[in-house]
């Protein structure tokens, strides 16, 4: 049972990530590398604002598929590579 169901707080007032939890899931970025030259490196992203997804279907289907998120990174799927 939620703690906030004690403390008689009002399931609409509460913030989003508590209403819909978050996503984590891992994006490739440019980063430069030694010599100057760009470089793909992966990064996890936590996303606070994930959608109700009833009215937002294809939101997870289009990370797992390895689309581009909403702020134009693509997000990877599979086994971490080694560094």
């Amino acid at each position: 049972m939620s703690p906030y169901v004690f403390k008689g707080a009002n399931w609409n007032d509460l913030p989003i990530p508590d209403k819909r939890g978050r996503a984590v899931y891992r994006v490739e970025v440019e980063k430069p590398g030694r010599d100057g030259a760009a470089v793909l490196r992966h990064v996890f992203r936590v996303d606070e604002s994930i959608p109700v997804f009833a009215e937002d279907a294809d939101w997870l289907g289009a990370r797992l598929r390895g689309e581009r998120d909403t702020h134009g990174m693509t997000t990877t799927s599979g086994p971490r590579p080694r560094s």
